[in-house]
């Protein structure tokens, strides 16, 4: 089912398959990517309760193998209405026998995606329904259409961080799946505060850093015209773009957790930047999109 949220010059639809916000429009114009499965079919799916590939598509859990497809279960699962406004939606998914056969435990995620006068924030809200510490790991896949304006390509767009960055990692997943090096490819940005963009960053697959300062990130065209994201409380950032399509869109994803590393542990309570939440308690975390005419706005 698909519902519709608004908002003064703002409108969004949100999916309950995935719980996903699908569009995001300003004075009718689309911001959010289609969809194309030309492309890639996915336009902004949470990713829980794991990020990208694991080893062999298996981890442990006190110490008993499962097996958990990329991305975990939440961006194909259907959520049930919780509450709604009209600028507002709460949906939920909770464990199914599907769910515990790979990640067993019991539990409901909310998320919630509320209209803002230049955007949209999106929470999600992770509830330990079990008897034991759940670990697990949750991230945004959000979609942005590109070019903003018609007369643009791609390469007329610059990423924008929020401060000059001196300490980021980048980590290389081979083939888009497992991470070769532990180590990483540190000080990727060498100080800078923005990246040029250029089909060519991404043969590799997705740009997966940590070790931000910035807890904003903007995309932008030569105008200052663009998108902005806010990501604090995720400890990972992934850009990506279909390496080899030229498509027309870049994805911005806040992640807690990422890609399985070439000899990482199995245990999946050792893996990096993940979040685990007690029983009978909750782990809340969100980021916020926003649309904006000038880069100084974003700051």
């Amino acid at each position: 089912m698909i519902y519709q949220l608004t908002a003064g010059e703002l409108s969004a639809a949100v999916h309950s398959l995935g719980a996903e916000l699908v569009s995001l429009q300003k004075n009718n114009k689309e911001y959010i990517w289609t969809g194309d499965a030309k492309y890639w079919n996915g336009h902004n799916p949470t990713l829980f309760p794991v990020i990208g590939f694991l080893k062999d598509g298996k981890t442990s859990f006190d110490g008993v193998e499962y097996e958990i497809p990329k991305h975990g279960y939440a961006r194909k699962s259907e959520f049930r209405l919780i509450n709604r406004s009209e600028n507002s939606i709460t949906l939920e998914m909770t464990d199914r026998e599907e769910t515990r056969k790979g990640f067993p435990f019991r539990f409901a995620l909310q998320i919630s995606h509320t209209l803002t006068e230049d955007g949209f924030e999106t929470v999600y809200s992770v509830e330990n329904r079990s008897e034991r510490t759940m670990p697990f790991m949750i991230g945004a896949h959000t979609g942005i259409l590109l070019p903003f304006s018609d007369n643009m390509r791609f390469e007329d767009h610059v990423l924008l961080f929020e401060h000059p960055e001196e300490n980021v990692t980048r980590y290389i997943a081979v083939g888009g799946q497992i991470i070769e090096d532990a180590v990483g490819q540190s000080n990727y940005l060498d100080g800078a505060d923005r990246l040029p963009l250029s089909y060519d960053l991404f043969e590799d697959d997705a740009l997966m850093l940590s070790g931000l300062v910035s807890r904003k990130i903007a995309l932008l065209d030569h105008t200052g015209f663009g998108v902005g994201m806010e990501f604090d409380g995720f400890d990972a950032l992934g850009i990506w773009t279909p390496p080899g399509k030229n498509a027309p869109f870049l994805c911005l994803e806040p992640w807690n957790g990422i890609n399985a590393f070439r000899n990482e542990a199995t245990e999946f309570s050792k893996k990096p930047f993940i979040r685990s939440v007690e029983p009978g308690e909750r782990y809340t975390v969100g980021y916020r999109v926003r649309i904006f005419d000038k880069e100084k706005e974003m700051l």
